[in-house]
C-alpha cells in the first residue's frame, strides 16, 4: 500500500535567474518541477518595503501533462511550448510580503496552451514568465 501525504511534494529540479540587492530578490525565468507539479515563476520580493509581485504558471500532473505538449504539430497548439502541459492556471501573488494576495485566472485552466498566455492574471501581469524543461524519460 502507497501511502501519499498531500502536504509533501518532491520536486525534481529548480532553477532561476535571479538578482539581489539591498534587501530585494528579482526573479526571472524561474522553474520548479517534478512528476506531480510544475511551476514557472517571474517578480520580485522586495524584503525591505514588505512588497512582492509574482506571475507564473502552474502546472499540476506535470510529468503527464507535458507529454500533449511534446506532440509534433499538435503540441505547441495545445500545451503551449514544449515546456507547458495541456491543463495549467496562470496566477499572480501580489501585494504585503507578510500577507500577499493571490489571483487565480479560472479561465486560462480550460484555454488551450497557445492561448494561455494571453489570459494573464490582471493587466498588469505576464501570465507567463518562464519555461519549464521537460521530465526526463526512464
Amino acid at each position: 500500500m502507497v501511502r501519499v501525504d498531500v502536504n509533501e511534494v518532491q520536486f525534481t529540479k529548480a532553477r532561476f535567474e535571479f538578482t539581489r540587492a539591498a534587501g530585494r530578490l528579482d526573479f526571472k525565468d524561474g522553474a520548479i518541477w517534478g512528476n506531480q507539479i510544475g511551476f514557472t515563476l517571474g517578480g520580485f520580493i522586495d524584503y525591505a518595503r514588505d512588497r512582492l509581485d509574482i506571475t507564473g504558471t502552474f502546472v499540476p500532473a506535470y510529468g503527464l501533462n507535458n507529454v500533449f505538449a511534446q506532440v509534433p504539430l499538435f503540441g505547441p497548439l495545445l500545451g503551449g511550448s514544449q515546456y507547458e502541459g495541456l491543463f495549467a492556471v496562470n496566477f499572480r501573488l501580489n501585494g504585503q510580503a507578510s500577507s500577499p494576495s493571490l489571483t487565480v485566472n479560472p479561465l486560462s485552466a480550460v484555454a488551450p496552451g497557445f492561448l494561455r498566455k494571453l489570459f494573464g492574471v490582471g493587466a498588469a501581469g505576464d501570465p507567463q514568465t518562464g519555461s519549464l524543461p521537460t521530465v526526463p524519460e526512464r
